[in-house]
């Protein structure tokens, strides 16, 4: 070993400091203790009072047994304050602190409720759709219409056979006969003279069809099913569910954030709701952790979505509608047996296209946020598309099992959620639920005006303005942010 270079012996490196690290042993100080064994002695006490030099020896006198008592409990105090002072635990009691909690707790609820209040229309009159079978308005004129024509067209085929029965088989009476037709069809004339009491009579049974059992929309447009629903039951009935929509909307993001926040610790991998799959260490464990936690909150809420539906199949005032008393009628909180597989199909393709595209950008196509904006924000636009067009006919499949639940399956349950004398409760005539596989088929053939394609992607146009507005609003806010960060820079 060399003087000039001490650091190649560790117990001669640099011995003035107070401490110094030795390989094998650790950092110990110039006694030769190791932070454990230091760490050991202060977690007991008689080794803590004698490490401060307060034993008391066989020749301590009692002033110096309460003396050192004393500065036990002075080091104990200090001791707690600074555990509180490294958890920083005073600072939530703390009136500035409290004051932005607040701030921030209402400024979510009033900008989430808001959300809520904007969209329930829009939300009831697709529900409504995907389950009713309607007789509209402009339907029932239509086949008005053609019952007229058929009739007129009998009336007019019985009047040439009379006109036939009186023929002559004579050839010399052929012309006055000739003449006697013309003159017989002569009140064609005025048949067409009444068309104005054809049309009062359209117009009354336009009025008594308006004041049928069910809903009677004009078309199955979603406008026109809000604006039949607004003169049918008022304000209320646009709004109708709002609360359950807003409590079922917190309690998703809340449970969803709890359930991958417990279990991304075990899996070493960053809580998935705060941290985006992209990333992450391991971003095909933080998918399927977030697409699991999708389903778990789903499956959990169910019976809250089950009441939602029942609030907005049914009529204002026809039955209870409190939350709270509905709730505490329950005889169980699980997801009924017969929707298990609904919601969870409609669960994930209500988030799979969400949390698989970015993976799959990144992953295979090294396409991200920050390095291809443009192509991002197309490719994510394109995703929210393709998700809306997948979720809308399981979103049916979904909503017509709830409600044949309510009104069918719960006849022979203790269910406080069944519908008791549905024809007279229902909103709109149930189109019927007739299994996962063959519900979407019957709903294609039905015969009814709720027919074809348009009955499996009800809602699809307000929901494609949905999906391009909040697109535009993430390109304005990105390019805020690209804008505010180059001021930055200057």
């Amino acid at each position: 070993m060399s003087d000039l270079r001490p650091y190649h012996d560790p117990t001669s490196f640099s011995p003035t400091n107070p401490i110094t690290y030795r390989p094998g042993i650790g950092v110990v100080d110039q006694q030769g203790n190791t932070i454990a064994s230091k760490i050991a002695n202060s977690s007991h006490s008689r080794r803590s009072i004698s490490g401060l030099g307060l034993s008391s020896g066989p020749g301590s006198t009692r002033g110096s047994s309460m003396r050192n008592l004393i500065k036990i409990n002075d080091y104990n105090e200090g001791l707690k304050r600074d555990v509180y002072s490294d958890l920083e635990f005073m600072e939530y009691f703390e009136t500035g602190n409290i004051v932005e909690l607040l701030k921030s707790m209402i400024n979510s609820l009033v900008r989430g409720y808001s959300k809520c209040l904007i969209a329930q229309p829009f939300e009831v009159g697709r529900l409504l759709l995907q389950v009713g079978d309607f007789e509209t308005k402009m339907g029932n004129l239509i086949k008005e219409q053609e019952e007229r024509k058929r009739e007129s067209g009998a009336s007019e085929d019985e009047e040439e056979e009379e006109l036939n029965y009186f023929e002559s088989k004579d050839k010399d009476t052929e012309e006055p006969q000739y003449r006697k037709t013309r003159v017989i069809r002569a009140p064609s004339v005025s048949h067409k003279k009444s068309k104005p009491q054809a049309t009062q009579k359209e117009l009354k049974l336009t009025k008594k069809n308006t004041q049928s059992k069910y809903l009677t929309p004009v078309t199955l447009n979603t406008i026109d099913v809000i604006s039949a629903l607004l003169s049918s039951e008022g304000m209320r009935g646009l709004w109708r569910a709002s609360n359950v929509t807003f409590v079922y909307g917190a309690l998703s993001s809340t449970l969803e954030a709890w359930i991958t926040g417990f279990i991304s610790p075990f899996l070493q991998i960053p809580d998935p709701f705060f941290v985006d799959v992209v990333h992450s260490n391991d971003p095909l464990t933080t998918l399927l952790l977030s697409l699991s936690a999708t389903v778990i909150t789903g499956l959990l809420l169910a019976p809250l979505d089950l009441i939602r539906t029942r609030l907005i199949v049914t009529k204002i005032g026809s039955s209870e509608r409190s939350i709270r008393k509905t709730i505490s009628r329950l005889n169980y909180y699980t997801v009924p047996i017969s929707l298990v597989v609904p919601v969870t199909m409609n669960t994930l393709a209500s988030q799979v296209f969400k949390k698989v595209t970015p993976y799959l950008l990144f992953v295979h196509c090294g396409i991200d946020a920050i390095a291809s904006p443009v192509t991002y924000s197309i490719c994510s636009l394109l995703s929210s598309v393709m998700e809306l067009f997948v979720k809308l006919p399981i979103e049916t499949i979904l909503r017509r099992a709830q409600v044949h639940y309510l009104v069918k399956d719960a006849e022979i349950s203790s269910n406080a959620l069944k519908i008791q004398d549905s024809d007279s409760k229902l909103v709109v005539k149930f189109a019927g639920y007739s299994g996962i596989f063959t519900t979407l088929y019957d709903a294609y053939f039905n015969k009814g005006e709720n027919s074809g394609v348009e009955a499996i992607w009800r809602g699809w146009r307000v929901g494609l303005l949905n999906v391009v507005a909040e697109w535009g609003l993430g390109v304005i806010r990105s390019s805020e942010d690209v804008l505010n960060s180059q001021e930055e820079k200057f």
